[in-house]
């Protein structure tokens, strides 16, 4: 694995690096380590292990990754329950919501009023990425949906292809692809 540097001589934090034929048994070691806490999370997810096997393209890797923070954002915002197990607190716009249901006052500062914001742009995000995703067919967004949200592995070629144009469709709206 070749790592791109910064101009500054930094090393990139894009995942923009190349994947020369990574041997299976160096993804299975790094999805091991990843399990075990010892490696970054991402490559033990089903979409960070079709990226090592170079199965999907680095925008659309980026993309599902993108999905899938929009999509926790926007459960966020919205008050809705993950339909998978996640973090703790539920906020609706604004308003935290604690597990004992209290309310946070600061609503009305400058600092609520951000956050509000941050909330209506994550639903106006959702509502556009989700309009491009199922244009690119409902099968399309099951298998995007599926892998970045629920990590599941895509089923057979089908759901590889499906994956790969929602995400393909995701990063062209995104601006990650030239094309």
């Amino acid at each position: 694995m070749v790592m791109v540097r910064e101009p500054n001589g930094r090393l990139s934090r894009s995942t923009e690096h190349a994947i020369d034929a990574v041997a299976p048994a160096v993804v299975k070691r790094l999805r091991d380590a990843a399990a075990r806490g010892m490696a970054d999370q991402e490559w033990g997810t089903q979409l960070g292990r079709l990226f090592l096997e170079a199965k999907i393209t680095a925008p659309q890797y980026e993309a599902g990754k993108r999905w899938g923070r929009l999509v926790t954002l926007w459960h966020k915002s919205v008050g809705a329950p993950k339909p998978y197990p996640g973090e703790g607190p539920v906020a609706f716009l604004g308003t935290t919501r604690g597990k004992d249901g209290s309310e946070d006052p600061a609503i009305d500062t400058a600092e609520g009023k951000k956050l509000r914001r941050t909330r209506y742009d994550a639903i106006d995000d959702m509502q556009q990425a989700h309009a491009v995703l199922l244009g690119a067919g409902m099968l399309a967004e099951s298998a995007v949906r599926g892998t970045c949200e629920a990590n599941e592995a895509p089923i057979g070629s089908l759901g590889m292809e499906n994956l790969q144009r929602g995400l393909s469709w995701l990063a062209r709206h995104w601006g990650l692809t030239k094309n």
